[in-house]
């Protein structure tokens, strides 16, 4: 709301996204936003003008200062963010704002354990610094073994243009992957322009990747510059739990060889998930997904660019990557394309508890003409934990004669 008082006094509480006016009201005049000043020299001030959601000159409003202790909250700088509106002067309509911020701890850890049917038990170390600099610059590093797929990556993130939405990013990471008498092992490095909305978000990369591979007849090494666009569109009322929520992501990326690159390709992902909750306690939850490589040679790209369906997240019912192409010996080789969609039943018991049925089916191919679903279909019990939702699948291979059954084991928020 616009303020329309004179000899006022504004306090954003530190505890509650509230403002209080305090003293007298005096219709008729407009007041509008004075100079912001910041006690607190541990960080730029020139950063934290361009986090603001006002400029000097815009009408006040006390909806405004909220927003701007919460943008400050939410950047992980602050240990504790006061904003105060001062004194107008007789006869003038600027009202001046005095922000007094107190810096956070920037050293955040966080070790975990888990398990799921795709990766096997896997850990989690990781090490983040939120504020290495006064220009707010960040680095997390990151150390995920696990029984089938190991990463050591760290992320050097910048922050450019609006620090709420715009970043730059640098990353460089280390893989290996073994899966189906496929075993690969990756370097990469990222730089990246990230635009976060409260939607979702988009980035404009250049990847570089280095990749040895073994897939049972077939070694060998690839190296490619891939510059690429990634865009996300999410639309939901409580991403870990969700009633009603749709979440789409598009992936394109590409090669040539004139450009530091052993082959030429293109490549387009396209991923969506939606929920829809009815009769309070039932939901329908749909997921599609579509892959698409163009490319004269296909065994010129890694395992890591190739599509493969089967797991935890694809068709259930089979091993994880293990719907694909085969060699002669029967080794899994991968797709040029990748065809999956799911669509389950889930009837809530109690607060926390759930079941759910479901029928899964999809084809990672290299001609449209050789494709042949394979379908899976189960139940499954769900528990809502305060950290996402936890699954638990028992499914069977339709296509292998109905005679396979797996479980499956997942952890994670709904989208």
């Amino acid at each position: 709301m616009d303020a329309l008082f004179t000899n006022h006094r504004i306090l954003v509480n530190r505890k509650e996204n509230k403002a209080s006016i305090y003293l007298s009201l005096e219709t008729g005049v407009r007041f509008f936003f004075g100079k912001t000043t910041f006690e607190g020299d541990f960080i730029s001030h020139g950063l934290l003008e361009r986090m603001m959601p006002y400029k000097e000159g815009d009408p006040f409003s006390t909806r405004a200062l909220v927003q701007l202790r919460q943008s400050f909250y939410n950047s992980e700088y602050f240990e504790s963010v006061e904003v105060e509106a001062g004194e107008v002067a007789s006869g003038k309509t600027s009202v001046p704002v005095r922000v007094v911020i107190e810096p956070k701890n920037p050293n955040k850890y966080a070790m975990g354990v888990g398990y799921g049917t795709d990766t096997g038990i896997r850990g989690t170390i990781e090490w983040t610094n939120r504020r290495l600099n006064r220009y707010g610059h960040q680095l997390r590093i990151a150390l995920q073994p696990s029984e089938r797929k190991s990463l050591l990556g760290g992320v050097y993130s910048i922050p450019i243009k609006d620090p709420r939405k715009d970043r730059l990013s640098l990353l460089a990471k280390w893989e290996k992957e073994n899966f189906e008498n496929t075993e690969t092992e990756k370097r990469s490095t990222t730089i990246s322009y990230d635009h976060i909305r409260e939607a979702g978000e988009y980035s404009l990369y250049f990847n570089f990747l280095d990749e040895n591979f073994d897939t049972g007849i077939e070694t060998g090494h690839s190296s490619l510059f891939m510059p690429g666009m990634k865009t996300t569109l999410r639309i939901a009322d409580d991403r870990l739990v969700t009633k009603r929520g749709l979440r789409t992501t598009l992936n394109l990326t590409g090669s040539h060889e004139s450009l530091l690159s052993d082959a030429s390709f293109f490549q387009a992902f396209l991923a969506s998930k939606g929920i829809w909750s009815f009769f309070e306690t039932w939901r329908g939850i749909g997921r599609f997904q579509l892959g698409w490589t163009v490319i004269d040679d296909f065994e010129d790209i890694p395992p890591s660019l190739r599509f493969y369906a089967g797991g935890d997240e694809s068709v259930r019912g089979y091993r994880y990557k293990s719907i694909a192409p085969q060699d002669s010996k029967g080794d899994v080789l991968g797709g040029q394309y990748l065809l999956t969609y799911s669509l389950e039943l889930e009837k809530r018991f109690s607060e926390d508890w759930s079941g759910a049925v479901f029928f899964d089916s999809g084809e990672a191919f290299d001609s449209w003409t050789d494709l042949a679903m394979k379908n899976g279909a189960g139940f499954g019990i769900r528990w809502n934990a305060p950290f996402g939702q936890v699954r638990l699948d028992i499914a069977n291979a339709l296509s292998d004669g109905g005679g396979s059954w797996r479980i499956h084991f997942n952890i994670g928020a709904d989208l």
